[in-house]
């Protein structure tokens, strides 16, 4: 199973189809969406065209003064 860790979500939810699309055209079989110091679109994603194609994790990444932190909860 090929997963990408860090994806980052559009704050657009309509952009969210386009990304996944692009994710499983790669050959991915899961991405991490993550929200910029925010929750990412979770619902949105849920129910975009070929999200279940899809193994979907979300977190967030946090910016701090010394780099990002990636936070991903076991449930959000």
């Amino acid at each position: 199973m090929v997963i990408d860790l860090h994806v980052v979500a559009p704050a657009d939810g309509g952009a969210i189809e386009a990304l996944l699309g692009a994710c499983a055209r790669a050959g991915l079989d899961g991405v991490c969406l993550l929200g910029s110091n925010d929750v990412p679109p979770v619902a949105e994603a849920r129910v975009a065209p070929g999200a279940d194609r899809l193994a979907l994790f979300f977190g967030v990444e946090i910016a701090t003064d010394r780099g990002r932190l990636v936070w991903i909860p076991r449930e959000l």
